[in-house]
């Protein structure tokens, strides 16, 4: 009984084995017969800023997609990083079947998406029957645009994301700041309920082609302004209680049991990427906060007899809790500010600490004036 237990269960994980090298070897056989092997590839690329002049020192972030027979669907992907030279040019030299431009960064500058999206990825080999292979020429580099930031703040960022659908479509608060901020400026763990003060809710109309999100500011003191527009200053006035963001749904099929045989699925698909900003103040200007919202919206048949409509919402908050207006964000300026704020912090603790010990009243504005000259003693120092 033991003996045909043990052979049964071992002709299983043979046979499982099998399918499983056989289903390998058929995904190699596919891949090589559409002719999607790597190629060796140059590219050249520019990097200019607003004006138009080379931005030098940019460490460019590339994602090369390549064929790995041991990963899984037999892809993987490297990154590699040129730098840019006085020119603002940059070059790389790879094998891969395509790659894709993560992001370009220098201190006080910033890479935009949208400014950049006609050049983000590139396909190296042939899609379709006499489509012509990208070539590359150093001559005629591809332009790539960064934008060079105004003052900088410190800000803190935080995100979410969010899918309503039609079924099922219930409201949902989320904050513009998920933590607790002290009269120092850090942040802590312990959640407060007034710091989730957007209540975000969405309709569908009767036929499931259009939609409207509403965003509603619940707390007192501030509002809400929509705009399609990326600022880098907050609006000094213009907020209102609530916005709300109108949309439909354009070309496409259901991604569900679609067929061009059925018409009656082959109904309009979902904008994709629809990028919308956000503008809140709030407790009376104490907070500014910039939310880019990315906006994707599909009809979807999904499991259920009756079709319905998905909206989904995902948005990154750029908070500053100085009470100033800009909304220049650089992570490296906010990890430096970070460090110095702590190191403050640390100083002042200490300080009242010192004083209550002596029975002496702690002296803010003294306090203040001595950091401050520290710091300007620091900064002196660095340029000789």
């Amino acid at each position: 009984m033991l003996k045909n237990t043990l052979i049964t269960v071992l002709s299983i994980c043979g046979l499982f084995l099998m399918t499983s090298c056989v289903s390998h070897y058929q995904m190699l056989i596919w891949h090589k017969g559409t002719k999607a092997e790597d190629k060796n590839f140059k590219f050249y690329g520019k990097v200019i800023d607003d004006l138009g002049q080379p931005v030098p020192n940019a460490i460019v972030k590339i994602s090369v997609g390549h064929y790995d027979p041991f990963a899984e669907y037999l892809r993987s992907s490297r990154i590699r990083e040129p730098k840019t030279d006085s020119q603002g040019l940059f070059e790389l030299s790879d094998k891969g079947s395509n790659f894709s431009i993560e992001n370009i960064y220098r201190y006080g500058y910033e890479y935009t998406y949208d400014k950049n999206r006609k050049n983000h990825s590139f396909n190296l080999h042939r899609r379709a029957v006499g489509e012509k292979e990208l070539k590359f020429e150093k001559t005629d580099p591809i332009i790539y645009h960064l934008r060079k930031r105004g003052e900088l703040a410190y800000m803190y960022t935080n995100s979410f994301a969010w899918h309503f659908k039609s079924n099922d479509n219930k409201p949902v608060k989320f904050a513009i700041l998920d933590k607790w901020i002290d009269d120092d400026g850090f942040w802590h763990g312990k959640e407060r309920p007034y710091s989730k003060i957007i209540d975000m809710s969405c309709v569908f109309s009767d036929d499931l082609l259009q939609y409207e999100i509403k965003f509603e500011y619940l707390g007192e003191n501030g509002g809400i302004i929509a705009n399609d527009q990326a600022l880098y200053e907050a609006p000094i006035e213009g907020y209102t209680k609530s916005v709300t963001l109108k949309g439909d749904m354009i070309g496409g099929y259901w991604h569900h049991d679609a067929t061009p045989t059925t018409p009656e699925r082959n109904t309009p698909h979902g904008k994709q990427d629809e990028m919308w900003y956000l503008y809140v103040k709030a407790d009376g200007g104490k907070y500014h906060s910039r939310i880019e919202l990315k906006m994707d919206t599909q009809p979807d048949k999904g499991r259920s007899e009756e079709p319905y409509c998905q909206a989904r919402v995902a948005g990154k908050i750029f908070t500053n809790p100085d009470g100033t207006l800009s909304l220049e964000y650089d992570p490296e300026y906010v990890r430096k500010e970070d460090a110095q704020r702590r190191y403050v912090f640390d100083r002042r603790k200490k300080a009242k600490l010192k004083a209550a010990l002596k029975k002496q009243t702690f002296d803010e504005d003294a306090f203040i004036k001595q950091i401050r000259q520290e710091e300007m003693a620091e900064k002196k120092a660095s340029l000789k």
